[in-house]
Formats: C-alpha cells, structure tokens, sequence
C-alpha cells in the first residue's frame, strides 16, 4: 500500500533527468542524459517501459524494460530486456521493487509487450524468481584465450611471449583458413549493406534469440555514444557469412557477437583466429567472450583454443505474457542463442 505522498507511475518526458541522477546516486556511475535516450527512447525497435516510484515529488525508484525484441524461429516478437532497476538506499524495504514490476509489466503487456529477458545480478535474482515468476534459463560460458602475460611476467618477458606466439598463430590461421576455403577478411568501422542478408537467413535457422537485422546492429554498435567497436567480416565471393564484434576494454578485448550465416564452424574458427592474431600483435593480454547455445560456440572457441567455464556472474531468465507456444520452448536452454553483446552490460 503506498503512502499518503508515494506514487507509482510510468515515464512523463522530462523525467529522464532525475532518472539519470537516481542512477548515478544509486550505482556510483556517471551515465549521461545522452545515453539515457539511446537506450530508452532512441531504439531501432521503440522506445523502453519505464515504470517509476516517486515520494513527495522526488523519484526514488524505477523498474524498466529497454526495447529488446526476440526472435522466435524468424518471427519477430515484441519483447523487452529488464535493467536499471534501483531504488534510494533510504526507500529500501518497501517493496517496491516488486511492486514497481508488477505495474510495469501490466503496462507493457497493454501495449503488446510478450515476453520479458535478462540477466539479473546476484542481489535481485531470489526477487525475480519467487515474486515475479521468472524462470532461470541458464547461466552463460566465459570463453577466455590469453595473448600475452604482462601482468605477470611483466612487459619484456610478455614482449618475448608475443614474439614466438605469433608464429605459432600464424600457422594456425593459415592452416584453418584452408580449411575453410577460399575467403577474404575485412576488419572496418562500419557495417556494410550486405550484412542485412546474412541476419535475414541467420533468423530463420535459429529457433530463439535477439532479433538482431542490420538496423538493430547499426544502433548496438554503431551508434553507440560511449563505446566504439569494431567489425571484423569474413567474405566468401560478395557475401558476408560471418560477423564478429569486438570492443577494447583496456588491455582485455571484449568479442560482443559472433554471427554465422549458416554456422559454419571452420569459417567461423577462420575468423576467430584472425581476430586472434590481429589482437596479439596489440598490448592486449586476454579475449572475452560470454554466451550460451546449443554447440555452436563451444565448436568454434574451443577450435580456435579458448579456454571454458560456467559463469555464475551472467544467469539468463525470464517470462512470457500470454503466448503458449512461445511459452513452451523459452524455458528450454538449448533453444537460445545468447552472446555477451545482447547483456546491457557492454
């Protein structure tokens, strides 16, 4: 029951301000109206729900969904990621958090919201399971390939490293793209045209993902205002058939996606090794990469001579409003293509 001066309510223009303040207070960030609106009102796909707890006449709560649509065996369906949510430390205890959920959720639904993802922190999780009836999907892999030991060996021993690792990664590459016939490399800041026919075929063979077409991309990466990725592309004849993303995070590189039009294992690993060795003649020291399917990943990374293990930091969950089928197969594991780039994380 809210108090005489509480009210919950969704997003008015000009809310966005006090948002952002909230959650430089409550997370110790420094996030900017800016990209506030490239992630709630500037999406490809429309603009996010954003549902707000307010007492007197402050803001001091929020549960929101970004614009996040699925996709569903090549079927586009309206869908939103949960994230931001937080609440003044002097509001704890109130139940807001679920009492926010609840009406957010009501009104995304009434405006044909089906299902809701997303990847909560080990803070919120028990909440999400037990009071808004998420299931736990899965908890995604870290992939992780080491290029150089600077931290620890320091930087004339980690020169030397480099120096005879990259001759051991020359041959590998060669030797994988053999295999994987004849291709060409591009690495570029900018996506091409073409990539809009490798995600059309892509979405059909997957059976649940992130309906991810080139527009989509082109606002994830290209568009974003903080970060600046790259794009790495392995063409065979005029057509793309496989995507990688990677982001600089320091000395650690990110890989955000990694797209096979028709999940090629041996041109997939192709590329990954030349991302391998682009990043190895570089100061980086280690690759990321997080995410879950149904073996296509495990194929690819481990090919190239990544390291795995089960990452309890990234849990996937959710539900679905309304839509049985879908209902069905979303809590199935093996049914999701999940990569790093589709967390809000990066």
């Amino acid at each position: 029951m809210n108090q005489p001066d509480e009210q919950i309510r969704n997003y008015t223009e000009g809310d966005e301000t006090a948002i952002v303040r909230l959650f430089n207070d409550v997370f110790a960030a420094e996030r900017t109206v800016e990209r506030w609106a490239w992630q709630f009102q500037d999406h490809v796909q429309g603009a996010g729900w954003i549902t707000l707890a307010e007492a007197g006449d402050e803001i001091v709560g929020q549960y929101c969904m970004m614009r996040n649509h699925l996709n569903f065996m090549g079927r586009e369906i309206c869908a939103g990621q949960s994230c931001d949510t937080m609440v003044r430390s002097d509001q704890r205890g109130k139940r807001w958090f679920v009492r926010l959920a609840s009406a957010n959720y009501e009104y995304a639904a009434g405006t044909g919201m089906k299902a809701v993802f997303g990847f909560p922190n080990r803070a919120s999780y028990p909440g999400f399971m037990r009071s808004l009836l998420w299931h736990r999907i899965t908890a995604l892999r870290h992939y992780y390939y080491r290029i150089g030991y600077r931290r620890i060996w320091g930087a004339g021993i980690d020169r030397i490293y480099k120096f005879f690792h990259k001759m051991i990664l020359t041959k590998k590459t060669a030797g994988l793209r053999y295999r994987a016939g004849e291709s060409r490399i591009e690495t570029t800041a900018h996506l091409p045209d073409e990539i809009e026919g490798l995600c059309a075929e892509l979405l059909n063979y997957e059976v649940l993902s992130i309906w991810k077409d080139l527009k989509y991309l082109r606002w994830r990466y290209e568009n974003h205002p903080d970060n600046r990725y790259t794009f790495h592309i392995l063409w065979v004849a005029d057509r793309p058939e496989c995507l990688i993303v990677t982001m600089e995070k320091g000395r650690d590189i990110a890989i955000c996606d990694l797209l096979s039009r028709t999940k090629n294992i041996r041109q997939a690993a192709s590329l990954l090794a030349y991302v391998i060795r682009l990043y190895q003649a570089t100061s980086a020291q280690v690759i990321h990469f997080f995410g879950y399917d149904d073996g296509f990943f495990d194929s690819v990374f481990i090919l190239c001579g990544f390291s795995a293990e089960y990452s309890g930091d990234y849990v996937f969950g959710g539900r679905v409003f309304g839509d049985g089928d879908l209902a069905n197969k979303y809590v199935i594991p093996q049914n999701w293509t999940i990569a790093y780039g589709d967390t809000d994380f990066l």
